[in-house]
């Protein structure tokens, strides 16, 4: 919850539309109006304090639930609003729709774990289609692994500090393949085939930077040849597999050409993931069928696909300054057809 930072320093967003509970979920608060906010430092005098505003009374959700619009606020009253309760149901039931789930799945990228979410219902009345998003991963830069391991090579020289960055040979044979790398290629991807063999999940989108990338415009020495074969590599066992440009490689890549349409670096992210698309069929459970997905000529970066009326894009913008962003003479992400 961006507005109030319900996930900085484990603190609950009191009147916002999120809240931990517990360890490992994550909710939308109740269909009830919230509780009045808190009162300001200065307490209003009771005789002048107007009555708090009466709750609606809680109706039952609908199908398709969406958090309900906060009630306007009286005059703030002096009282901290109780924690919203966990939902309870039996995952059958319209009151869990909007639980996020931690499925156990961890390992040590960043600490973080799975989250699973929004639960649909059992019988997916409530889907039209749901994939999966992972992302930031892997990164794996102060390894040092290469394509001849064991040989005199870069392999010794690999794992550098972004402060040191101009000490990484280049061009190099680094594949940067450590914890994060073997985590992603032994649990997580194969976690969400399983699920997607299940019935839940239609298709996996990263959502960019498979590398560690260096805050800085066009000089990380980690974007080869090499390092995006290993990428390739790990993502191809994955199922209807798609990869959203990120600025750690792209921008951020020694030989990023701003003023040009392509260059290098963008030439080989295009003919190694430029060509994605869906290789089976989505579940029958929320419709089946192989949607066709169209990319953008000489910019296989952006694509875009339909299914069941709902339009699906795949942008390219990285974070930074871009060839599209300052140079183009029109963003082909606004004005491509599909």
């Amino acid at each position: 919850h961006v507005k109030d930072k319900c996930n900085k320093d484990d603190k609950n967003c009191q009147n916002g539309k999120c809240q931990k509970s517990g360890e490992a979920r994550w909710q939308v608060p109740s269909k009830q109006s919230p509780a009045p906010t808190p009162a300001p430092t200065t307490p209003v005098p009771t005789s002048k304090q107007s009555p708090a505003p009466t709750p609606s009374p809680t109706t039952p959700a609908p199908t398709n639930p969406v958090p309900a619009t906060p009630a306007p606020t009286g005059t703030p009253t002096s009282f901290t609003p109780a924690p919203t309760p966990a939902p309870t149901g039996n995952g059958n039931d319209d009151s869990t729709v909007y639980e996020y789930t931690n499925t156990g799945k961890t390992c040590s990228i960043g600490g973080g774990n799975i989250i699973q979410g929004p639960a649909p219902l059992a019988d997916k009345r409530n889907v039209v289609v749901d994939f999966w998003t992972f992302g930031d991963s892997p990164y794996d830069f102060m390894v040092d692994t290469c394509l001849d391991n064991g040989k005199a090579s870069t392999c010794r020289e690999c794992a550098v500090e972004n402060s040191e960055m101009k000490k990484l040979p280049f061009p190099n044979t680094c594949t940067f393949e450590g914890d994060d790398f073997k985590c992603l290629k032994e649990s997580i991807i194969p976690f969400m085939n399983r699920k997607m063999d299940e019935g839940d999940g239609a298709f996996q989108v990263h959502l960019g930077d498979i590398l560690k990338g260096t805050n800085s415009a066009a000089n990380s020495r980690r974007c080869t040849e090499a390092s995006f074969d290993s990428r390739a590599k790990l993502f191809q066992p994955a199922k209807n597999f798609l990869l959203i440009n990120g600025d750690n490689e792209s921008n951020e890549c020694l030989g990023y050409d701003i003023t040009e349409p392509s260059d290098p670096i963008r030439s080989m992210w295009r003919s190694k993931f430029g060509t994605l698309s869906f290789t089976s069929d989505f579940p029958e459970i929320t419709g089946g069928g192989r949607p066709p997905l169209t990319r953008v000529a000489g910019n296989e970066e952006i694509f875009g696909f339909e299914y069941k009326s709902i339009a699906f894009f795949g942008l390219d913008y990285p974070a930074g300054d871009t060839y599209i962003t300052k140079n183009a003479p029109q963003d082909l992400n606004q004005n491509s057809c599909f």
